[in-house]
């Protein structure tokens, strides 16, 4: 029951700009997200695009995160596929388990389930995910 993801953990750091496209698959462990497992405090993410298939076996999955901390900010965070758990505890298309802020942050609501921990997450259909946000994020990130 570990943390799996493109990073595994997070204290103490400032993530702008990641962008994860690979299908994570966190079999038997807990906390799976596109861009971080588990961010245990005072972490900030902006600007990250969660672009490949999200599945977990056990609790906190999530699109951009699979568990965030209190002291912890999302901002403008992109995801534009499915997330998908065997267990039902603590998933969501933005993040598995929400005790941050999430800001500006958008998902594709005809591939993702929108969770209880996606509080100020926007839901989009794929259509305006990929002509109007995915092409912003872009720009913007260039």
């Amino acid at each position: 029951m570990g943390t799996f993801s493109f990073y595994g953990n997070c204290s103490n750091a400032v993530i702008n700009g990641n962008t994860n496209i690979g299908t994570i698959k966190g079999r038997n462990f807990s906390y799976t997200g596109g861009i971080v497992g588990k961010i245990h405090s005072k972490c900030e993410f902006r600007s990250c695009l969660n672009a490949g298939i999200i599945e977990g076996s056990l609790h906190c999955v999530g699109g951009i995160a699979g568990f965030v901390n209190d002291s912890t900010k999302i901002t403008q965070c992109l995801n534009t596929n499915k997330v998908d758990s065997t267990s039902t505890d603590f998933y969501g298309a933005i993040v598995g388990k929400n005790h941050g802020t999430i800001e500006e942050c958008f998902y594709d609501n005809q591939t993702s389930f929108v969770g209880d921990s996606d509080t100020n997450a926007v839901g989009l259909p794929t259509k305006d995910m990929l002509y109007d946000k995915l092409n912003s994020y872009l720009s913007d990130s260039v």
